[in-house]
């Protein structure tokens, strides 16, 4: 694993690491980075490069960086970025996969086709059900907090509402992904086009490791901030 550190260029880190062009999008950084180092680039955005590293850590290698020093000032950023990866989910990855489960089976009523198709809109519906509460109910909450502690203001948050609820709220969601692939795996039958099931593999597979990365952000990154931020605001 190679240490990422702020000075290092951002041409450098794409081009080891192609699944880094998420983060910039979802920070809304454009291609076209030059030689500029990922404290230029997190500067011209109004970001910190702290966030931006800690962001690639976790896309890149699945942990933390080491000596993470994030604030209730970055809760902002961090929930923009989650909920462009919503928007991501919604707009690509899920008709993406909906479209080669169509072109695979067409529309049949039963067989391989139908159980796909079951599990697949099961699964967005339940990955729906989180996103809304997140975008409802906590993400809301979360951005009052951190505004409250731009604003220096002494007021308790109001209501009964805790980033509790949300980590109970926020239950795993990649059972049913990984009940697809293992149906792609195990007993797809023989017959069915390799190539296109190929592709339905490997679409399923990056949308799997997307969510998990989308996932360990929420748990290890934001959920203790805002708990940080509960414990000035609430006491």
């Amino acid at each position: 694993m190679t240490t990422i550190h702020k000075t290092q260029r951002a041409a450098d880190v794409l081009l080891t690491h192609p699944e880094a062009v998420l983060v910039l999008e979802r920070l809304q950084i454009p291609l076209g980075v030059h030689e500029q180092t990922l404290e230029e680039l997190a500067e011209q955005r109004g970001v910190r490069v702290q966030v931006l590293v800690a962001l690639l850590y976790i896309t890149m290698y699945h942990q933390l960086p080491p000596n993470l020093d994030l604030g209730g000032q970055d809760i902002p950023v961090l929930v923009d970025y989650l909920l462009y990866s919503h928007e991501y989910f919604r707009a690509e990855a899920y008709p993406e996969i909906m479209a080669l489960i169509t072109k695979i089976w067409g529309h049949e009523q039963e067989g391989s086709g139908a159980l796909m198709r079951q599990f697949f809109e099961e699964y967005v519906q339940e990955v729906q059900r989180h996103f809304d509460y997140e975008q409802q109910v906590a993400f809301p909450y979360m951005t009052q907090l951190a505004s409250r502690q731009a604003q220096q203001t002494s007021t308790n948050v109001s209501g009964d509402y805790s980033v509790k609820a949300y980590r109970h709220q926020h239950d795993s969601i990649e059972d049913k992904l990984n009940d697809l692939k293992s149906l792609l795996v195990r007993f797809l039958p023989p017959s069915e086009p390799y190539a296109l099931v190929r592709q339905l593999y490997l679409a399923i597979a990056a949308l799997g490791n997307d969510i998990n990365t989308h996932t360990m952000i929420e748990d290890l990154i934001l959920t203790p901030l805002v708990a940080q931020e509960e414990a000035k605001w609430k006491a």
